[in-house]
């Protein structure tokens, strides 16, 4: 069981960063192609529904309906541990890197900073991608050895 779930948060891991590197994406072309501001980018981001997964994205919003502006809101959203179950604290600090930059320079700005954390993101992707395919299986082995061994530890 215990395998099975390590395997598990290995996958979710993964599906979390693919689903950031799509926000990253969304940003960047509201950016680019509509200069929204950063609450309505919010918006845009907690209406797809691709992002739902994202937990971090509606609390932001929340934060931000509550009158905190968006780098407040951002940290708060990325502090509480259960918006962000699954990732990495290296993972959690690229997100609040983005946010300290993003919506306070020009558009150049912040497209730079898009794609800065996309390239970061991709670095970090590939290294889960790395790590699941190597211990996923091993964990599900792993638990299944574990489990004989006490069947016949305590036979």
């Amino acid at each position: 069981m215990a395998g099975q779930y390590a395997a598990y948060r290995l996958s979710m891991r993964v599906s979390k960063l693919e689903k950031i590197r799509l926000m990253l994406c969304i940003t960047e072309n509201e950016l680019r192609c509509l200069c929204r501001p950063a609450d309505e980018i919010i918006s845009v981001l907690c209406a797809n529904s691709r992002l739902k997964e994202l937990d971090f994205l509606e609390s932001c919003r929340k934060a931000m309906r509550d009158g905190d502006n968006f780098a407040s809101a951002w940290k708060k959203s990325l502090s509480d541990r259960a918006n962000v179950r699954y990732l990495g604290a290296e993972d959690v600090s690229a997100l609040l890197s983005f946010g300290e930059l993003f919506g306070v320079t020009d558009i150049d700005g912040q497209l730079a900073n898009c794609r800065l954390h996309t390239e970061l993101l991709d670095e970090r992707l590939t290294q889960a991608r790395k790590q699941k395919e190597k211990y996923s299986s091993l964990s599900c082995g792993l638990g299944a050895a574990v489990g004989a061994g006490l069947i016949i530890i305590f036979m």
